[in-house]
C-alpha cells in the first residue's frame, strides 16, 4: 500500500511541477515565445488537382414514324427502324427491346383492335393487364400479357389522326422493376410534334 501512495504523490508532484512550470512561462515578460506550427504547405513536386470532370453528354433521343420522338433511358440505343417503328435495346441484356411508332389511325376504337389481337395469340398466351386509361390528354390502352417466354408491355394511343404505341419486350425470366422504370422513362419522355 505504501508504494501505490508513493508513485500517486510522485505523480501529483509531477503534474503540479508541470501546471507551474508553464504558468511560470506564461506569465515571465522574457521568456521565449513558442510559435504554433504551421499548415504544411504544399510542396512543389506534389499537387493535386482532382481530374475535370467529363461533360455529361445529352440524353439521346430518337425520332419515329408520324412524328413521335422519345429521349432513350439510360443505357438504351438505337438498333433498327422499318416503316411503322424504331427499336432500341440493351448491349447487356440481350433479347430486350422496346420499339416507338406510329401509323395512320384505324375506324376501331383501341379496346376493341387489342381484343382482336388477344384472340389471336390462343396458343401460350396470358394477359398480365389491360385496361384504358387517359395518356397525354387522350385515350389510350394499357395492354400486358405473356406469350410463350416473352414479356410484352404495350401503350397505345390516338392524337391528331395518328395511332402511337411504346412496345417492350424482354424475355419473361429476365422482367425486372429496371424495365419497369424504363417503360415509365418513355411514356414520361414521348411527345409527337
Amino acid at each position: 500500500m505504501a508504494n501505490r501512495s508513493g508513485r500517486l504523490i510522485a505523480a501529483v508532484a509531477l503534474g503540479c511541477g508541470l501546471l507551474a512550470s508553464v504558468v511560470l512561462i506564461q506569465a515571465t515578460p522574457d521568456a521565449p515565445t513558442v510559435a504554433e506550427p504551421s499548415p504544411p504547405q504544399p510542396s512543389e513536386g506534389l499537387q493535386f488537382d482532382p481530374p475535370p470532370r467529363a461533360p455529361r453528354p445529352a440524353p439521346e433521343e430518337i425520332g419515329g414514324p408520324q412524328g413521335i420522338h422519345c429521349v432513350l433511358p439510360s443505357g438504351w440505343e438505337p438498333t433498327s427502324s422499318a416503316a411503322q417503328f424504331v427499336q432500341a435495346s440493351r448491349s447487356d441484356a440481350p433479347g430486350t427491346f422496346f420499339r416507338l411508332g406510329g401509323r395512320r389511325a384505324g375506324h376501331a376504337d383501341l379496346m376493341s383492335m387489342r381484343l382482336a389481337e388477344e384472340k389471336a395469340y390462343r396458343r401460350d398466351y396470358q394477359r398480365l393487364q389491360l385496361e384504358q386509361l387517359t395518356y397525354r390528354s387522350a385515350s389510350a390502352v394499357l395492354w400486358e400479357f405473356q406469350l410463350r417466354d416473352r414479356r410484352i408491355r404495350v401503350l397505345a394511343w390516338r392524337e391528331g389522326g395518328a395511332e402511337y404505341f411504346i412496345y417492350l419486350s424482354a424475355a419473361a425470366t429476365s422482367w425486372s422493376i429496371p424495365l419497369d422504370v424504363a417503360f415509365a422513362d418513355l411514356m414520361t419522355h414521348t411527345r409527337v410534334d
